[in-house]
């Protein structure tokens, strides 16, 4: 079985703009299955490791947040592909997201973390020293630099599913 990567840019409203204070979604990037990378980036499945897990960051969109949960239905009528009835999360014990008891965390993702700019530099040097190049991180990578130009605070954040 494989492993795949989801990933998205989020960045924060610049503040010194008068903007309210947001985080935004800037897109979702479309890494391929590279296990030398995935190590890298979080230990997931290659023999290479630079950084650690660091779960979702504290401020995230509501678009990015809303890729790794399921929502809760009633009634099984009003389920689709990405919701369970309350009956199937009781039955497999699934981690709601908050008090509201209306999403919980889709199980079939796992280790999620997140990168900045500076991290996103040093994992590219990294990878290319073991002779892998992947052009939609580096594209994220000089999107996210522009972002930090307009002190946005941009972040890759990312997960893996089996």
């Amino acid at each position: 079985m494989g492993c795949d990567i989801h990933a998205y840019i989020d960045y924060d409203s610049p503040k010194d703009q008068g903007e309210i204070d947001l985080v935004n979604y800037f897109g979702e990037i479309n890494i391929f299955r590279h296990y030398a990378l995935f190590g890298l980036m979080a230990g997931v499945r290659g023999q290479y490791k630079l950084f650690k897990p660091k779960g979702l960051p504290e401020r995230l969109s509501w678009t990015t947040r809303d890729k790794t949960v399921i929502y809760i239905v009633e009634k099984t009528e009003e389920k689709n592909e990405n919701s369970y009835t309350c009956e199937y999360v009781e039955k497999w014990n699934l981690k709601y997201t908050d008090d509201s008891k209306t999403r919980v965390w889709d199980p079939d993702f796992h280790t999620h973390s997140w990168l900045d700019t500076n991290e996103i530099n040093k994992l590219l040097i990294e990878y290319e020293k073991i002779g892998g190049k992947c052009f939609a991180l580096e594209a994220a990578y000089h999107a996210m630099l522009h972002l930090e130009d307009l002190k946005c605070h941009p972040r890759l954040i990312f997960w893996f599913d089996n």
